[in-house]
């Protein structure tokens, strides 16, 4: 099951409905020849998101398979200008990515995922609010008896601007981290109660007892256990800056990659580029590894590489994983037709082992 976000669904993106999370069945292991069955909601003549949403909408982060379905992490997210009519409107005022909002999760369980997509059953899951603006679902595993998330919470947040009142994203100074939850398997389809977190030496319903187990993460990764190897494998599209990552005592400058001006200015100088990187663990609170960096896409200035995930159920030379690309403006976004898509690239099995392809 491939988990979309916004999707165009249309003979081209100026003249596509515009749904906010779609689905699609892959039915074949091997990416290069399976084919996809697109599932939206709502009737053929009118599309709708798959994952409805009461107010603001929904982006899938991770999903996993467990006893009960496919449990599936969603984000609710609102525009940053509700003012304005639409999400592109808003998109197109901001004149970068910083159009949206996430304030806050849930989860929904499918069912019947054995059969095809038009077969499936959606059932919302309760989930409790966000504690700490931590958003629950950046990277997600069933592993023996619990469902584990992990959590992401930025260093900074939308504020309302301080002279024309427009809300403005503040705070970059502080990084971003990712925590972990859990759940028992055997409670799941009576919703996401009472998460317990990690605490640094154990697990509590406390959620201000809850201790960071990866510093600075992608919002989107996933964690993979390989038995053969005792290990397991967390895979992410992130920024790297030039000698600031490298180099322990220049970590605080991180700061500049954070930051959508300096951002912006280090991507157009080349400076900036993001990597498909890998952190390894021997459990799913690590300590994990420091990224490795495996594989820099080549993609324009304007250009965004986000969502890089590993796919280890698929069939491959080596590890089969994918990113995603998006242009920081909306009108590039809809006129640039070979951005927005899964892009596809093999990591070695071994990390010792040489790119594949």
């Amino acid at each position: 099951m491939w988990l979309f976000g916004d999707t165009f669904v249309g003979p081209n993106r100026r003249a596509a409905r515009f749904v906010h999370n779609s689905v699609a069945l892959q039915e074949d292991s091997d990416p290069t020849t399976a084919r996809l069955s697109m599932r939206y909601g709502g009737p053929p003549d009118d599309p709708q998101p798959f994952f409805g949403a009461d107010s603001g909408w929904l982006w899938p982060m991770a999903g996993t398979l467990t006893p009960a379905g496919v449990v599936v992490f969603l984000m609710r997210v609102r525009s940053a200008r509700p003012d304005l009519p639409t999400v592109i409107d808003a998109w197109k005022a901001a004149g970068s990515l910083e159009f949206f909002e996430v304030f806050d999760w849930t989860a929904a369980l499918v069912r019947g995922v054995e059969g095809p997509p038009s077969t499936w059953h959606v059932e919302m899951l309760y989930t409790p609010p966000a504690v700490n603006r931590v958003i629950p679902g950046a990277g997600v595993v069933t592993h023996g008896e619990h469902l584990y998330a992990y959590g992401w919470r930025d260093g900074h947040e939308l504020r309302p601007g301080r002279i024309r009142r427009r809300p403005r994203y503040r705070g970059f100074r502080r990084p971003r981290l990712a925590f972990l939850l859990r759940w028992p398997l055997s409670v799941i389809e009576h919703g996401l109660h009472d998460p317990e977190w990690w605490c640094g030496s154990g697990w509590s319903t406390d959620a201000a007892a809850a201790t960071a187990v990866v510093e600075d993460p992608a919002t989107e990764f996933t964690v993979h256990h390989e038995p053969s190897r005792q290990t397991f494998v967390l895979v992410e599209a992130i920024s790297w800056l030039p000698l600031v990552d490298e180099i322990p005592a220049l970590r605080a400058l991180r700061v500049l990659k954070r930051h959508p001006l300096t951002s912006r200015l280090l991507a157009r100088a080349r400076l900036l580029r993001a990597s498909m990187s890998r952190r390894e663990a021997t459990a799913l609170q690590g300590p994990w590894s420091r990224p490795e960096r495996l594989v820099t896409p080549r993609v324009a200035s304007d250009v965004l590489v986000y969502a890089g995930k590993a796919h280890p159920q698929l069939q491959g030379p080596g590890l089969v994983c994918t990113y995603a690309t998006i242009a920081r403006t909306a009108d590039r976004a809809l006129d640039d037709e070979s951005l927005y898509y899964p892009r596809f690239v093999v990591l070695p099995d071994d990390p010792s082992q040489p790119l594949l392809g």
